[in-house]
């Protein structure tokens, strides 16, 4: 089952194929973007012969990653990535997530695990702090970072430094009990390879979060 997004990526992408301003290969990495394991059936049926097993190959290797540290927008534009599918207002707002008492595990550590994380996206524009603290937009970074479990911003390391904001358990836990770096360069994920991270963890979690006393 394809949703409407996937649908029109699919669309366009046989359409620019017919009229060959695609390539087989721009065509797969494409669609790649969107293929999963659940709507693959649906992308095959409708797909050229010769583009059947080369997108079969390319979801095969396709490992989920999930999203953390996306932040609903506070002015105009919204911040990017632009890949993003859930509507902004979905994402939970990092002033709502600070702690206000002893922060809950080593920022330090935390922070540096972060930083450690290899490219997963790059994009032309920017992001922005949502506390409007007057740190500049380019040192909150372009790049999305993974550690081949989960992607984040680059600049979610300034909302834990400088605000506090708090993350997930199940991720800190994760981080301050790997004792590894992150995957090897031929094994980490990226957008070109695994398309859109999973946002529903990192959406529930927040709305969770929002609701409680910080």
């Amino acid at each position: 089952m394809l949703d409407a997004d996937e649908r029109r990526e699919l669309e366009r992408c046989i359409r620019l194929y017919q009229m060959r301003v695609l390539t087989d290969g721009e065509v797969v990495r494409r669609l790649g973007a969107v293929a999963r394991p659940y709507n693959l059936d649906a992308l095959l049926n409708v797909l050229p012969q010769e583009l059947i097993e080369p997108l079969r190959s390319r979801t095969r290797a396709y490992r989920p990653v999930r999203a953390i540290g996306y932040w609903c927008p506070s002015r105009l534009p919204p911040s990017r990535p632009s890949f993003r599918r859930p509507s902004d207002i979905a994402f939970p707002d990092p002033r709502r997530l600070v702690c206000s008492g002893r922060y809950p595990v080593d920022r330090g550590e935390i922070v540096g695990r972060l930083r450690e994380g290899r490219e997963y996206a790059r994009w032309r524009g920017v992001s922005y702090c949502r506390f409007g603290c007057g740190i500049g937009d380019f040192s909150m970074g372009s790049l999305c970072l993974t550690d081949g479990e989960w992607v984040w911003p680059e600049g979610l390391t300034h909302y834990i430094e400088a605000h506090s904001v708090l993350l997930p358990e199940d991720f800190t836990r994760a981080q301050e009990a790997s004792g590894n770096s992150p995957a090897r360069d031929d094994r980490t994920p990226s957008y070109d390879t695994q398309g859109e991270p999973d946002y529903a963890y990192w959406i529930a979690w927040g709305q969770s979060a929002m609701t409680q006393d910080r």
